[in-house]
């Protein structure tokens, strides 16, 4: 046929190589190609920035991929991870994912889905150690630590990105060329699966979300699909109850909008939630949800009906008190009168969310504490919520699109150069050092026009304990914390260890207590014990010890500072930890309080400090999901040198932080 002969003609002409993957080669060259299509790859994170990776993957020629992912796919990831369709819903991400971008690869390839968490223990350093590159899409610092530390151990390249709306970013990191993902401490930001939004929240914020997303369902005159992550298609399987309430039976005039308010609050409030229930949604959880009891909605209905809806509770202290349900349900009835009076039922209700809205925000406080009150959690004042409300930033879908591509030109960059004579691979590191780049996705242009600004990677720092082995230093209260709370608190969660080893006394001493295959289970007696009082001679000012972890191939050195006195408001955690920094531990020892001391140097009343290993200060301009008040992003690219830059990520969910901080998305 025509099309027979044409395509043999392209392909004589391509000298064998695909059609669509022609320009690719060309650009390239044929050796470089070469490495392309026979290299070996390991993404993990099948997501939003992991869909855009793996179609880029499959349309460039690489051939052999391996993609690690625990979770499964929610409806609302239709939205945006395009590889998804809604027969998918609940399936494993990296198990379609892979199958998809397969499919449309124009050459056979081999894509091999591993359905797991990226810490365990089979995906170790002899894992990592035959790849060629590996590639990050996660949604969480955890994890990213994780991957970071197994890539160094491994010496593989590692290519991160993350994205905060419509601001992204693209790095390269190499071992002993470029700085780690831990050589900068982090913000402290949060991001919330939407999965935990619609079903499962367990804090306030969870429920100030949800609220965000129902006012978008109720209030965006038109078609909502692409608006709020609540909305769900007809065709879906298990629809939720509540979208014939709240979308398709919307008033169309004044006696219609309180049956309105009523009809949608026992939807969303009694009816989903006992469904939830009845389908063992919650078999299990410590603190399943309660539907809201009919006489509290009608109640709230009566008290608007009964006298002024606005007026009803707006006393003095209205912004700061918690109001009850009743209040809130006739709040939420007089927002809605509020809204659709205003439009004559005809012209759009709103664009988005604006917190400085009174009316929006009034809606989002009572929908939010009803949703909280169904599920215990704490209910928040008007003022708390606000300063929740307004740091919320969703994922673009396009910013996703953008770090993905700049992810490949980099490894384009890296496999062309690599040698596979060169054992130590110190020419690669050379070339990544001097070439690659660390590129920023700007929303708004620099004074010079540009939205992509490229900057040289910078070098490891000296403080770092994890590629540079730095020790560190730990002030705290010997007396008061335990070995239990050492390890939860400050071992696992702030300094990132898997499975550790914990010695007294440096690498060569006792061990207190391990983890992991082998593990001797003796030494949890020592759990409950106070750090003074461990054995050995207990962890006291002055004493040190080590900390070892195999599935990371890791380990560091503790030096420990006591100190009796901590303000529980600006130091929450109890600890401080910073690098080693002498000066710095020694004013902490002795708790000063004036200039250049560590009461001076905290960062937010967090305990960070700008050389240690706590959290990077959240005030800095550019983060995951972001929108600092204190430094506009788009000045970053402008203002601030590569070195003093801040780190985009998808951030892990910091329990007991402060609530007004960054909300991420993902």
């Amino acid at each position: 046929t025509n099309f027979e002969r044409t395509w043999h003609s392209m392909m004589s002409s391509t000298n064998g190589i695909h059609p669509l993957l022609w320009s690719t080669a060309t650009t390239l060259g044929n050796e470089a190609f070469a490495k392309v299509t026979s290299s070996k790859i390991l993404l993990v994170g099948s997501g939003g920035i992991g869909c855009e990776l793996l179609k880029n993957l499959a349309l460039s020629g690489f051939k052999d991929v391996q993609v690690i992912d625990l979770d499964t796919i929610d409806v609302s990831n239709l939205n945006r991870q395009f590889l998804f369709r809604s027969q998918h819903v609940g399936k494993s991400k990296c198990l379609v994912a892979t199958a998809a971008s397969a499919d449309m690869a124009p050459v056979p390839v081999k894509y091999v889905p591993h359905h797991g968490n990226v810490k365990s223990q089979k995906f170790n350093v002899s894992f990592f150690k035959q790849f060629d590159a590996v590639l990050n899409a996660l949604d969480n610092v955890d994890a990213r630590r994780h991957v970071n530390r197994l890539c160094l151990a491994s010496d593989i390249p590692l290519i991160e990105a993350g994205t905060t709306g419509y601001l992204g970013q693209t790095t390269v990191i190499s071992r002993g060329a470029t700085e780690c993902y831990e050589c900068q401490p982090k913000p402290t930001r949060k991001v919330y699966p939407i999965c935990t939004i619609r079903s499962t929240p367990s804090q306030p914020v969870h429920c100030i979300v949800w609220a965000k997303e129902l006012f978008t369902l109720m209030f965006y005159h038109g078609d909502p699909k692409d608006k709020s992550m609540l909305y769900e298609d007809e065709e879906n399987v298990e629809e939720s109850t509540y979208m014939d309430a709240v979308v398709r039976r919307r008033p169309k005039s004044n006696d219609e909008i309180a049956k309105y308010v009523k009809d949608t609050l026992v939807a969303l409030y009694i009816t989903e939630v006992q469904k939830q229930i009845d389908m063992d949604k919650y078999k299990g959880s410590k603190n399943p949800p309660k539907p809201l009891n009919l006489s509290e909605i009608e109640a709230g209905l009566l008290l608007d009906i009964q006298g002024a809806p606005s007026n009803a509770f707006k006393k003095r202290d209205y912004q700061s008190n918690v109001w009850t349900a009743s209040q809130c349900v006739a709040q939420i009835l007089s927002c809605t009168s509020a809204y659709y009076e205003s439009s004559k039922f005809s012209s759009k209700l709103m664009q988005e969310f604006d917190k400085d809205d009174a009316v929006a925000m009034d809606f989002v406080t009572a929908a939010s504490n009803l949703r909280a009150h169904i599920f215990g959690i704490e209910n928040k004042s008007l003022h708390d919520a606000k300063g929740i409300a307004g740091n919320i930033v969703p994922a673009i879908a396009t910013t996703n699109a953008i770090v993905a591509g700049l992810q490949v030109l980099e490894l384009f960059k890296i496999l062309k150069h690599k040698d596979s004579n060169d054992a130590s691979n110190e020419n690669l590191k050379q070339y990544i050092k001097e070439h690659c780049r660390y590129t920023y996705c700007l929303r708004d242009k620099t004074r010079k026009g540009y939205y992509l600004l490229p900057t040289k990677l910078p070098s490891p720092s000296d403080e770092c304990f994890v590629c540079r082995k730095a020790s560190l230093t730990l002030i705290i209260n010997t007396q008061e914390f335990s070995l239990k709370d050492l390890l939860d608190k400050v071992i696992k969660k702030r300094l990132g260890f898997n499975e550790p080893t914990i010695m007294i006394g440096g690498e060569d001493g006792s061990i207190i207590y391990e983890e992991g295959d082998g593990a001797d289970e003796t030494f949890i007696v020592n759990l409950p014990k106070k750090l003074a009082q461990l054995p050995c001679g207990g962890l006291i000012d002055g004493s040190s010890f080590a900390v070892e972890d195999f599935t990371q191939d890791m380990e560091v050195e503790v030096i420990v500072t006591h100190r009796d006195e901590w303000d529980e408001k600006k130091e929450p955690d109890g600890f401080i930890i910073v690098g080693g920094n002498d000066k710095v531990a020694a004013a902490a020892r002795v708790g000063v309080s004036k200039e250049g001391s560590v009461e001076s140097k905290k960062e937010n009343g967090n305990g960070s400090h700008g050389n240690g290993v706590t959290e990077r200060n959240p005030k800095r301009p550019i983060s995951e999901e972001i929108d600092s008040s204190s430094a506009p992003a788009q000045n970053l690219a402008d203002e601030q040198p590569p070195s003093k830059r801040t780190k985009i990520d998808d951030v892990e969910e910091v329990d007991g932080s402060n609530d007004n901080e960054i909300i991420e998305i993902e």
